[in-house]
């Protein structure tokens, strides 16, 4: 291979035609002068004449891009006599003459030696040194002796002949001789006809083996069973076999329909599910919302949607009865076959069984509560709750007495149950210490006895459990109302109506008097709403800015309460779920509303004794 050793600078000119010029027409000379001068400038000169050519003359130069004269017309690869074969007729017409005039523009390089310039027909090579080794191995063309020294390829012939049979470089043709692709080849043209598997046709050795390497496949048999299977790509086929699909056919079922696994595809279409969507759904109400608890589906929902609260969070009944019917919907239109799907049976029909569920059954009760004025499910877990039970007197309540002569300990077991129903956990029992010695069942004893604490001889349990109730941010579950010491105590006086749970218990039910949830009392409740800032807290008044949307709502429920001094928060909290269903859960997103950019109007909030309100103040220009 001739290599340049030294610098060379090509300049295309016609200015040195003039001199005394020796045109070689032998290759071999010009290289060996070439090497002895050491040209450092080689000249590209260009010539153009108008020359008579033939038609078929015009399409072989145009698609070699070489003087045909020169070349032997066997080396033309056949590919490139096809291409000229296939001008149509039409192009013929077009032309109107058999013969026509072509400016033909041939380049020469050139090189000036003893003030002699020698030149050599270039055949249009842009490099020397590549028309020097590509003209050798019988290469006419420089694009096309690139592309052979790219596919490594050492002559024409070796060339013409490779590309001929589909093979883009040596390389590649020798892996498929050592793969044996030439042998699997006859094999798999058998296979083909004799139609064992509905195989691809390969016309040639090289189409089996590129079709091979760009599945990704490392092997032919490797391949074939590829095949086989209907895969033609091995990525797809190792993604349906850890799926655990077998056939090509069954995957592309499963992941038109989003399934990855052959189990998860196979379970959904047992269970009348078309698509993933709809069968995580199902699992999701399996796993979170224990479909096999409730039975119907609608139920599982609803609870699955509350159990993803934050506790605070509420929902108005509206959004929840929209979004059940949304997802029913969803699914209905999901199902395959209703037959199958004997799992989606549904109960809530009406608005009157959303309430009875969300008010009544248990499972609800114990992710909070349901408030029938303002028609709002809230979060409450009560997990951080504390209960203290009056135990005298609960253990003395005579609604589920035929005989109020004894104290009953049953009382307070069915107080606890109740409480431990509803995810409260932290409970205190606190009982007088004569109490033990009246009751006639002291069996029920032992369900409650890690809870219980006597008060010592002789003193009033009512001391303890205030005590507890206090220290610790309790509720008491009593029928006492505690009404000695509201005037002994002012804290008693002030929040004694927050922390009394009173109750009834009837044919062994228990039914309490109010909301069992967290209050801190007044002195605690700034912290206890956990989204004021330090500013807040200093001053316990402060203005926000309300956005468009949350201006239009406050002006109508502002306008309806106009003649009162200000809207007490707990009613506006209710107005304001009516309005926009579940956007306000919580105190944080409520925060995030009082701190929206748009200037509209501001609202200030009063910290007073007993409770937190809104009132309007003024409306921005």
């Amino acid at each position: 291979m001739f290599v340049i050793d030294w610098r060379v600078s090509y300049i295309k000119s016609n200015e040195y035609r003039e001199m005394p010029t020796i045109c070689c027409s032998d290759l071999d000379d010009y290289i060996q002068i070439f090497q002895k001068v050491k040209p450092e400038i080689v000249y590209i000169f260009e010539n153009s004449e108008k020359k008579e050519m033939k038609l078929g003359e015009i399409i072989k130069k145009t698609i070699l891009n070489i003087d045909v004269k020169k070349i032997n017309h066997k080396n033309i690869p056949k590919s490139q006599k096809d291409m000229a074969e296939k001008i149509s007729k039409s192009d013929r017409e077009k032309l109107k003459s058999d013969r026509f005039y072509l400016n033909n523009t041939e380049r020469e390089f050139g090189f000036i030696y003893d003030s002699i310039l020698l030149t050599i027909k270039s055949y249009n090579y842009s490099d020397i040194s590549n028309f020097f080794n590509g003209v050798s191995l019988g290469f006419y063309d420089e694009t096309i002796y690139l592309k052979a020294k790219e596919g490594g390829f050492s002559s024409l012939h070796e060339y013409n002949s490779l590309i001929d049979i589909g093979f883009k470089t040596k390389r590649e043709y020798l892996k498929a001789i050592d793969d044996n692709f030439f042998t699997y080849f006859e094999e798999y043209k058998k296979n083909y006809l004799l139609n064992i598997v509905k195989f691809p046709f390969f016309e040639r050795v090289s189409d089996l083996y590129y079709q091979c390497k760009s599945g990704g496949f490392e092997s032919y048999n490797q391949f074939l069973d590829a095949l086989k299977r209907g895969f033609s790509n091995k990525i797809e086929l190792d993604r349906a076999i850890s799926g655990g699909f077998e056939t090509k056919k069954d995957y592309d079922i499963a992941i038109k329909n989003g399934f990855e696994l052959k189990d998860e595809f196979e379970k959904a279409k047992s269970l009348g599910i078309k698509s993933k969507n709809l069968y995580d759904i199902y699992e999701n109400l399996i796993e979170n919302a224990q479909l096999d608890l409730f039975n119907f589906v609608d139920i599982s929902f609803v609870y699955s949607i509350i159990s993803q609260f934050e506790d605070g969070d509420k929902i108005s009944i509206n959004r929840l009865i929209e979004l059940t019917e949304e997802f029913k919907s969803v699914i209905q239109k999901d199902i395959s076959s209703k037959k199958n799907a004997e799992w989606f049976k549904t109960s809530l029909k009406t608005r009157e069984s959303f309430k009875k569920l969300l008010s009544e059954n248990s499972e609800f009760n114990s992710l909070g509560i349901y408030d029938n004025d303002g028609e709002f499910f809230e979060k409450l877990l009560r997990g951080d709750l504390k209960v203290v039970i009056d135990g005298s007197n609960v253990a003395w309540n005579s609604n589920s007495q035929k005989n109020s002569d004894y104290p009953e300990l049953k009382n307070i077991s069915l107080v606890v149950q109740a409480l431990k129903k509803q995810n409260i956990k932290d409970i205190t029992v606190i009982i007088d210490a004569a109490l033990m010695y009246k009751v006639k069942d002291p069996e029920f004893y032992k369900e409650f006895e890690d809870m219980i604490h006597k008060a010592p001889a002789k003193t009033e349990a009512d001391y303890f459990i205030i005590s507890f109730a206090k220290s610790e941010s309790g509720l008491i579950v009593t029928n006492d109302q505690f009404k000695d010491w509201r005037e002994k105590d002012s804290w008693i006086q002030d929040n004694i109506e927050n922390i009394l749970v009173p109750f009834m218990i009837l044919n062994g039910r228990v039914t309490f008097g109010r909301v069992l949830k967290n209050t801190k009392g007044i002195n605690n409740t700034l912290n206890s709403i956990n989204y004021f800032d330090e500013k807040t807290k200093k001053t316990s008044e402060n203005s926000y800015i309300f956005d468009e949307k949350t201006e239009l709502i406050l002006v109508e429920i502002f306008d309806f309460y106009q003649k009162k001094e200000g809207l007490f928060f707990k009613e506006f909290e209710r107005l304001y779920i009516e309005k926009f269903g579940n956007n306000f859960q919580n105190f944080k997103n409520f925060r995030e509303l009082l701190e929206s950019k748009s200037e509209i109007f501001e609202i200030t909030f009063k910290f007073n004794k007993h409770n937190l309100y809104v009132k309007k103040r003024a409306l921005k220009n």
